[in-house]
């Protein structure tokens, strides 16, 4: 919706394809995806990401520019706090089923970090799958408090994210995600916070997986559009 809007389009007109909707060092899987489809489109973030992919002959990719850059003017996103942090953990928590220690095991991370970098107030927020009683409760037990942004299928999710984030001077990940770009482009400290063993993905090693990814980002692949 907010590509056609910004196109000046009808918000329900079918989009032919798919929208690349977070960032990712290449577009591999959703190329192999697409392509045992009938969307037979991935309209992407950059020429960069598609650089970086393989191909598909029956797979067309068209950059496009991430949807935050298409988001029309802000409205007051409320109180600015200037040494407030934003913690996003990577989603599906609930489906990798991290331990609840594991978890508690980060959020002293990001404690720390906190405090060590005088940071306050600390807000934790968890992509609404992960939003469970269980795991608020862990989160307030830090004195951190938690937020989400709604189902990401939602047109308006990302003008949530961009209103929480404008309210915190730092935002913080476990992983290079989607959130610390969104925070660069708010010109916004970021940080990725990695602590082993805490996130891993059916026995991915979520600190080599940060490797790759800086790895990406070192070569200048970071780019929106």
């Amino acid at each position: 919706e907010l590509l056609l809007r910004y196109c000046g389009l009808k918000e329900h007109l079918p989009i032919v394809g798919r929208l690349q909707h977070g960032w990712e060092p290449t577009l591999d899987a959703a190329i192999e995806s697409v392509a045992q489809s009938k969307l037979q489109r991935i309209y992407t973030w950059s020429q960069h990401a598609i650089d970086r992919s393989r191909g598909h002959p029956s797979v067309a990719l068209v950059p496009v520019g991430a949807p935050y850059l298409y988001l029309p003017p802000a409205t007051d996103p409320g109180p600015f706090w200037p040494h407030g942090l934003l913690a996003v953990p990577v989603h599906s928590i609930v489906n990798i089923r991290v331990q609840r220690a594991a978890l508690s095991r980060w959020f002293g991370a990001v404690a720390d970090y906190a405090c060590a970098q005088g940071l306050s107030p600390v807000t934790v927020l968890i992509h609404w799958e992960d939003d469970t009683d269980d795991i608020r409760a862990e989160i307030r037990s830090h004195n951190f408090q938690p937020v989400t942004c709604g189902p990401v299928m939602d047109s308006a999710f990302l003008l949530r994210f961009r209103a929480i984030a404008r309210r915190h001077a730092t935002v913080a990940s476990n992983v290079l995600c989607t959130a610390i770009l969104y925070a660069l482009l708010e010109r916004r400290a970021a940080h990725v916070l990695a602590v082993d063993g805490c996130f891993d993905f059916d026995g991915i090693d979520m600190r080599a997986a940060n490797q790759n990814q800086k790895a990406a980002a070192d070569t200048g692949k970071l780019i929106l559009y």
